[in-house]
């Protein structure tokens, strides 16, 4: 699971346990989409017209 936070951030969570996966600092406005396509990369936009793709590796 992703979610993200007012304060640029975006992580993942196991959907489970809660346990968190990752965490990534995007910028310093609200992260208001993220939106998974494949299975380790994320398209986010943000409140200050930012948009962009995050990869991870496992």
């Amino acid at each position: 699971m992703f979610g993200s936070t007012k304060e640029g951030v975006i992580f993942a969570v196991k959907a489970k346990s809660g346990e968190v996966v990752w965490i990534y600092k995007v910028g310093n406005s609200l992260v208001n989409t993220v939106l998974p396509i494949g299975s380790q990369k994320l398209l986010f936009t943000t409140t200050n017209g930012e948009v962009g793709l995050l990869n991870w590796r496992n």
